[in-house]
């Protein structure tokens, strides 16, 4: 498939991300002339409204485009300099499931209903009476913990690029921490999970204990299956 062809199949809705902004765009393309140009009419972000106009060429996996940013007249070249008012970008096609994709899959993996089997804050070992009040309640990216019917905690969750979500982040927007990461590991096998969560403010622990003092919370949960 050449080029062109690639690109009429491609062409209708475009992404692209450009300094950690999605930008969505519909690109009208020619063929009449080399290189293949695209005006790039921008539907959300900071530059709403406004069109830069490019010129781009496609090799297999490897999109090369050459854009206005500043300037108002279609590049002519793959070449920019300083004050140009020009981008050149060169991408690539993502093969399989993007990292964005895994990282939701992997949180899909701790929604359900949790009951607490154990748990320790800083350094001492909570009451098994008052451990077993517990419950978690996790959906998409939203946690909340119950102590009887007292919330304990609700959280937006983040869990970063390792496979192992060892770069989870709890962001309180209630009761202690209001308004500060609270940075955390986890391990989950099978219906048995558990959290090691650093005290608001803190670096993230390296392992699953909190020495007296610290202040951290290590706790362990079962799933509630029906």
């Amino acid at each position: 498939m050449d080029s062109r062809s690639e690109h009429r199949r491609q062409r209708k809705h475009l992404r692209h991300d450009l300094d950690g902004r999605e930008l969505r765009w519909n690109a009208l393309g020619r063929h009449d002339a080399l290189p293949n140009t695209l005006d790039l009419r921008f539907k959300s972000g900071p530059e709403t409204g406004k069109t830069s106009l490019a010129i781009f060429e496609l090799d297999g996996d490897t999109w090369r485009l050459c854009l206005t940013v500043t300037a108002t007249t279609r590049p002519t070249s793959f070449a920019t300099a300083s004050g140009s008012g020009l981008a050149l970008e060169t991408l690539r096609r993502q093969i399989g499931p993007s990292a964005r994709d895994l990282l939701r899959d992997e949180l899909s993996r701790l929604e359900g209903t949790w009951t607490m089997l154990s748990g320790v804050r800083d350094g001492q070992q909570l009451p098994d009476a008052f451990a077993r009040t517990g419950k978690r309640l996790v959906k998409g990216n939203e946690t909340t913990v119950l102590f009887g019917s007292d919330a304990s905690l609700k959280a937006a969750v983040h869990r970063g690029p390792d496979g192992l979500a060892e770069d989870d982040r709890l962001h309180p927007d209630r009761r202690r921490g209001r308004g500060r990461a609270q940075l955390g590991i986890y391990a989950l096998e099978k219906d048995t999970v558990t959290y090691c969560m650093a005290p608001p403010g803190r670096p993230r622990p390296a392992e699953f204990t909190h020495k007296d003092g610290a202040g951290g919370t290590t706790t362990v949960w079962k799933r509630k299956t029906k």
